[in-house]
């Protein structure tokens, strides 16, 4: 089995660190899809899952999460495990957080929100982000925030955790992946939150059709249909109708995809809660005029 490349540590490390993360995308690939095969076996919280749709927005998701900061991901990695394990961890990590927000934590973002702007800058980096409490605690103390000091963070932290000294650790070997997390149950909390979180939704489906063209709306939602019982279009089926090739659909939902994440953060809302809802499908009733749609 051929060696891992050697990890960067140079002036020019952005580069090289983009280059490894280049070489190990098939891998990073096939374990997204490995964590949404195991979170469809061993979940009932995941009906009617769509592969290829789900381990794609969970990809893109993970090479965000690499991407940002310049690779700082990349530059913490300290050489213990392997690279590969190391980004195993990472993708479960990243799988387990997507469905905790899905499920709408709201008891732990209100612990948060007790606390002001800096249980909420936690809870960013911790839930949202899907960091271990050290490494948010050390990007924090990096912020040089009034006030902060690196015991108050720590027992912020335990608190909006409910009382945990750290989260629950994930811990996989190569061939292993996390089970999912069953939600909880109905509170008239959590129906209070999932009526705000639809009311947003809809707001962001109408400003998201606004700013994109007819091209970008029509791969959109070939890619992710706006029909929860219809099948996603593969590829090779949006390369066909598009009459573009396969690698160019790639390319095209690689640039959509950020972009379209950018106006619905800026919305207050997830990428996740708009194209992977747990209840019907955030398009229905959102129509787009069928003359704007570019061939």
């Amino acid at each position: 089995m051929a060696s891992e490349p050697v990890i960067p540590f140079h002036d020019n490390a952005s580069r090289e660190s983009r280059d490894l993360l280049n070489h190990h995308l098939d891998f990073i690939q096939s374990r997204c899809k490995l964590a949404i095969q195991c979170q469809a076996a061993g979940s009932r919280t995941l009906p009617g899952i769509d592969l290829e749709n789900e381990s794609l927005e969970l990809f893109n998701l993970v090479i965000d999460r690499i991407r940002k900061n310049d690779y700082a991901v990349i530059r913490r990695f300290d050489r213990r495990a392997r690279f590969t394990t190391y980004l195993t961890t990472l993708i479960a990590r990243q799988a387990v957080e997507r469905i905790r927000r899905r499920k709408g934590r709201t008891r732990t973002r209100e612990r948060a929100e007790s606390l002001g702007r800096l249980g909420i800058r936690l809870f960013e980096k911790i839930v949202s982000q899907g960091l271990g409490v050290p490494d948010a605690l050390r990007e924090m103390m990096h912020e040089s925030l009034p006030g902060m000091t690196e015991q108050r963070l720590t027992q912020m932290a335990n608190h909006i955790l409910g009382q945990r000294s750290m989260p629950p650790t994930v811990i996989i070997s190569m061939g292993e992946m996390p089970d999912c997390p069953e939600p909880s149950g109905v509170t008239p909390e959590s129906a209070a939150f999932e009526k705000e979180r639809q009311a947003r939704i809809t707001a962001a489906v109408s400003l998201l059709r606004s700013r994109l063209s007819g091209t970008e709306w029509l791969l959109l939602r070939l890619r992710f249909p706006p029909d929860p019982r219809s099948p996603a279009r593969k590829a090779s089926e949006i390369a066909s109708l598009m009459g573009i090739s396969r690698k160019a659909v790639y390319r095209r939902l690689d640039r959509l995809l950020p972009h379209c994440r950018t106006i619905l953060r800026k919305a207050g809302i997830d990428f996740c809660d708009l194209f992977s809802q747990p209840q019907g499908n955030s398009f229905d009733g959102v129509r787009p005029n069928q003359g704007s749609i570019e061939s």
